[in-house]
């Protein structure tokens, strides 16, 4: 896993798919990619009180960060990549 600057925004790869954009803003830090319907199933209780989309994870700054889940999240995005080849 490499980081890169992509539009203007940093993110993680593998070769050259993409896991995940991350930047962060006032308010909030937001995680993004297309989110397949299988991670927003397999996540749904972890993505409970977030602000989700299809493309778009935002965490509230006022709350901690939810490392644990970002790192699962990462290693799905990771293998989810690794196996459309």
């Amino acid at each position: 896993m490499e980081e890169e600057i992509s539009y203007q925004i940093p993110a993680f790869k593998i070769g050259k798919k993409f896991l995940i954009y991350y930047a962060g803003f006032a308010k909030h830090i937001t995680v993004s990619n297309p989110w397949s319907e299988v991670f927003l199933t397999a996540f749904a209780k972890e993505l409970k009180g977030l602000k989700v989309s299809k493309s778009v994870i935002q965490f509230p700054l006022d709350k901690p960060l939810p490392v644990a889940f970002i790192e699962g999240l990462l290693q799905f995005r990771k293998e989810e990549t690794e196996a459309i080849k």
